[in-house]
């Protein structure tokens, strides 16, 4: 490993896979250095693994699914790590909206590499996007026995946190401000 790592930890248990999915900066490639899935493993054991990731010096940053079931693991890892280190991620449609664009400008960009798997090729193209007159855009994904869409996630979870920002930038526009000629102005 050269550059900083980035993770990005999607939660599952029975119907649904647990993935991490590490980044490796190098320049402005993002570089897939390893992908870890579990079906039906006990959180005690999925917080192990994950613990034991964390730990690595190299690890600059973890975004971790928070919905739901991920709730308890999200917390304790940041408790354990800070929250300058890991950032508890809740899906919702606007953000949904936001990871998945952050994913397909990257490999638009081709500045993600992937590994060639079948696996992770039929998760990333089970997500199926819908255009919505109310909003963010929604993604769908049918549930199979390899799981739902959790490989995707979890890689836009790891290009969240391997980015220079937290989330969107938002601007709010208000009067001009006005400085009184008392104290020290």
């Amino acid at each position: 490993r050269n550059g900083p790592l980035s993770v990005g930890v999607d939660i599952g248990r029975c119907r649904d896979l647990t993935v991490m999915w590490v980044l490796e900066r190098e320049g402005e490639v993002l570089v897939t250095r390893g992908v870890r899935e579990s079906v039906g493993e006990p959180f005690r054991d999925q917080y192990r693994a994950l613990r034991e990731l964390l730990s690595l010096r190299e690890v600059a940053r973890c975004c971790i699914d928070a919905g739901g079931i991920g709730m308890a693991l999200a917390e304790a890892a940041v408790d354990e790590f800070g929250g300058s280190r890991v950032e508890p991620v809740t899906f919702t449609a606007a953000v949904k909206d936001e990871l998945a664009n952050r994913l397909r400008l990257r490999v638009e960009e081709r500045t993600i590499r992937i590994p060639a798997d079948e696996a992770i090729r039929n998760d990333w193209h089970s997500v199926r996007r819908s255009v919505t007159t109310a909003g963010p855009s929604r993604y769908e994904a049918a549930r199979s026995g390899g799981g739902h869409a959790d490989r995707f996630w979890a890689a836009c979870l790891a290009v969240r946190a391997a980015g220079q920002s937290a989330g969107v930038i938002e601007h709010l526009r208000g009067p001009s401000l006005r400085f009184g000629r008392e104290g020290i102005w």
